[in-house]
């Protein structure tokens, strides 16, 4: 341990230095800390190489991550994050779209940035994380309670891992609306893509895990959890578009 004063070598452990006398608490309580945050950064590469190579790449990732995915820890932090990045996309979206408007009628953009005091941030901040956290987690328990139904008894956190990874291209979904307003078509385009490699990155590892050596069986499992997925989406789309229109 270096005194940070003289730069003196003293022996590990001790409170002040030997030869100026000045304390070795701080330097130690620094090295800590520093420590901490390049452990904290080395944490976050790890999971954004794992993220960005699950897009690129979900089958291989999956079967390299596959013991990870199950452990209880990796699981909540993999869905966490994508919980607040869904969030943050969310919020993005929204105020670029609040502040950008098209004319319907002159086929132009207009630009508004008092319109940002009319957004409800509360709403759009805990609100969606709160949202999008039962979602994953509801749609991980869907999975997990109809493997039971069909005597295939899965890893729940597993399955939570697999789902909050598949749900990654949702990112394409959620900045859909800001792609409309340059072009209508292409926003569109991109949800259709987003969802449909939703689902079939679901329906693919969701096989990996409750395996059915019948294949017929593994159609009606998906067919099962999927039906129940879409008809709890149907109501809560219909929920909120009642409530937007004051019904």
């Amino acid at each position: 341990m270096n005194c940070p004063n003289c730069k003196t070598e003293n022996t590990e452990g001790s409170n002040t230095c030997s030869n100026c006398g000045a304390s070795l608490k701080t330097n130690e309580l620094n090295t800590n800390i520093q420590n901490n945050i390049n452990n904290l950064s080395h944490l976050a590469i790890n999971y954004f190489k794992y993220l960005t190579s699950f897009i690129i790449k979900p089958y291989n990732t999956y079967k390299e991550n596959e013991e990870k995915l199950g452990d209880v820890k990796e699981s909540l932090i993999i869905s966490g994050i994508i919980v607040v990045l869904m969030m943050i996309i969310n919020l993005i979206s929204s105020m670029v779209t609040t502040v950008i408007t098209r004319s319907l009628f002159e086929n132009k953009l207009n630009i508004d940035f008092s319109n940002l005091g009319n957004l409800n941030y509360i709403e759009l901040i805990f609100k969606n994380l709160i949202k999008y956290a039962i979602f994953i987690g509801a749609l991980a328990l869907i999975y997990y309670i109809v493997g039971m139904l069909f005597k295939k008894r899965g890893n729940y956190f597993k399955t939570l891992s697999i789902v909050s990874s598949s749900l990654l291209p949702i990112i394409i979904v959620l900045i859909s609306p800001i792609i409309s307003l340059i072009w209508v078509e292409l926003g569109i385009i991109c949800q259709i893509i987003g969802l449909i490699y939703i689902i079939i990155t679901l329906i693919n590892l969701t096989n990996e895990e409750y395996k059915f050596e019948n294949k017929n069986i593994g159609i009606y499992f998906e067919s099962i959890c999927l039906s129940i997925t879409c008809i709890i989406l149907y109501f809560i789309t219909i929920n909120i578009i009642t409530k937007s229109l004051g019904f």
